[in-house]
């Protein structure tokens, strides 16, 4: 969806849209700053925005970091996308949003972070240890096919003091009917900011697929592939009309929505301690998170997990 100008654009269309501002206005990005702030301790850091975007999040939380410091040259910024426009919307960006009295080098990675493992040796820094903050803003994390085996395989590298910090959905109450209560779900979201959602997660069909007569959408609610307690995905599926009589389906998108208490437990699991929970908007919450050291006895468990093997007794 984000791959060619078209698509890029649908994206910051959507993005301006009151909507989506309202949300994402209110981040709590000085609680965030001065848990990161706490947690880096004066080391000098690299901050990666795995998947990207436009990388205004990642940008600001570079700035005011930097904000809090006294030496210039402390901080590097890698920010990794697979959409080429997007990525150089983000560069251009820098310069606007980061203070012009640091020097901060700021590397643009083109590439698919379900590969970032294959890559992880431009993050290891040759001279003094610096600390890595590792972003997923703009609910990246929510939208993985499976969020704990992509933290065991693409975030593996990461060094005990590494911070990451993850943007994301809350579920609905345990006590609610997501069907009921859920935005997506129950359709309380403005008309204006659906049609462009539903124009942004149809554009690949539209512009790739020949002979289409109609496309409708559909918004379903599955709890059968979410691996974190207490979280469910909402998933959006189009129903597509051919010329001719054909009908195809297809899913188009989904995000998953968490509970703080599930996705903290799970997290501790895999060697990342909870440093912070934020609530803000209607229904999102900005989590960070350590990676602590991982115990042998967690990486058999995880190693005889990934091969369906039993611990021997």
């Amino acid at each position: 969806k984000y791959l060619d100008h078209a698509g890029a654009d649908q994206w910051c269309e959507l993005l301006k849209h009151s909507r989506f501002l309202t949300e994402v206005s209110p981040l709590p990005m000085p609680e965030l700053v001065a848990t990161i702030h706490n947690e880096l301790d004066g080391m000098p850091f690299d901050l990666l925005g795995i998947g990207a975007g436009t990388a205004a999040h990642e940008l600001t939380l570079t700035a005011r970091l930097l904000g809090r410091r006294r030496a210039v040259h402390d901080a590097r910024v890698f920010l990794l996308d697979v959409s080429h426009p997007l990525l150089t919307f983000a560069l251009n960006s820098a310069d606007s949003i980061l203070p012009k009295q640091y020097i901060v080098p700021v590397i643009g990675l083109l590439g698919d972070f379900n590969e970032l493992a294959t890559y992880c040796h431009l993050f290891h820094p040759d001279g003094p240890p610096r600390r890595r903050v590792l972003t997923m803003f703009g609910y990246t994390f929510s939208n993985l096919d499976n969020e704990i085996r992509f933290l065991r395989r693409n975030l593996s590298w990461a060094d005990p003091g590494d911070l990451l910090v993850l943007d994301l959905p809350m579920a609905v109450d345990s006590s609610a009917d997501p069907d009921r209560t859920d935005p997506a779900l129950s359709k309380q979201r403005p008309p204006s900011y659906t049609e462009l959602l539903h124009k942004f997660l149809t554009g690949p069909i539209r512009r790739h697929l020949n002979s289409v007569s109609d496309i409708k959408l559909s918004v379903l609610r599955d709890s059968n592939s979410s691996v974190v307690p207490g979280s469910y995905a909402i998933e959006h599926v189009a129903s597509v009309k051919i010329r001719g009589g054909e009908n195809r389906r297809y899913s188009i998108g989904y995000s998953r929505r968490y509970q703080s208490e599930g996705l903290c437990d799970a997290m501790q699991e895999e060697g990342w301690r909870s440093v912070g929970v934020f609530p803000y908007g209607p229904g999102c919450m900005l989590c960070a998170f350590r990676r602590e050291s991982v115990s042998f006895e967690n990486k058999e468990r995880h190693t005889l997990r990934e091969s369906g093997k039993r611990p021997e007794r």
